[in-house]
């Protein structure tokens, strides 16, 4: 684990992904009008973006965004757990998950990550970006699923082969967790 005391999340992504920008397709993994970190970066990269997203004024909006493929009105979770009935024809250069891991429960996080789950979706690389420790976050604009349910500390990535920089310090607002997992 790499630390930096400045919270720079562009500058952390250039540095353990230097390559981000130069494949074709993406899946992004949640956004909302308000926040939607890098999605307008993979657009002006001309990837093939593809959304999955849960509250349907997201989905809304996101499908009236015409360089998005496709949008996935599904709960992730859901998404990769039932990924070989459903969607196994699908296959990302990129997995792009950028604070949403911390509004799933820990023992889904470890089922998602011994089964395995990105890993089946990704050609290339997965990122993830998270909180670094305990920072409380309840429903917001009325979806339930903006609320913070896990608080991760790196060694869970670690656990499951991530490289990983924290940003900030632990347990404090604007901390951050960039891990990516190249797949070979």
């Amino acid at each position: 684990m790499q630390h930096y005391d400045n919270i720079d999340r562009t500058a952390s992504l250039k540095r353990i992904v230097p390559d981000l920008y130069d494949y074709k397709t993406v899946l992004y993994v949640g956004a909302r009008p308000d926040r939607h970190d890098y999605l307008e970066d993979f657009h002006k990269a001309n990837y093939k973006i593809d959304v999955i997203e849960i509250w349907h004024p997201n989905v809304k909006w996101l499908r009236a965004l015409p360089w998005i493929n496709r949008v996935y009105h599904i709960n992730f979770k859901k998404f990769f757990a039932e990924y070989y009935l459903y969607y196994s024809h699908l296959k990302y250069d990129i997995i792009f998950l950028w604070h949403v891991i911390e509004h799933i429960y820990m023992p889904e996080i470890e089922y998602i990550f011994t089964k395995r789950l990105f890993e089946q979706v990704a050609k290339k690389i997965i990122v993830i970006g998270c909180p670094w420790g305990v920072y409380h976050q309840g429903e917001m604009g009325g979806n339930p699923d903006e609320a913070h349910v896990s608080h991760l500390d790196y060694q869970i990535f670690e656990k499951y082969g991530y490289q990983v920089e924290c940003l900030g310090k632990q347990n404090y607002i604007g901390s951050n967790i960039t891990a990516i997992k190249k797949i070979k």
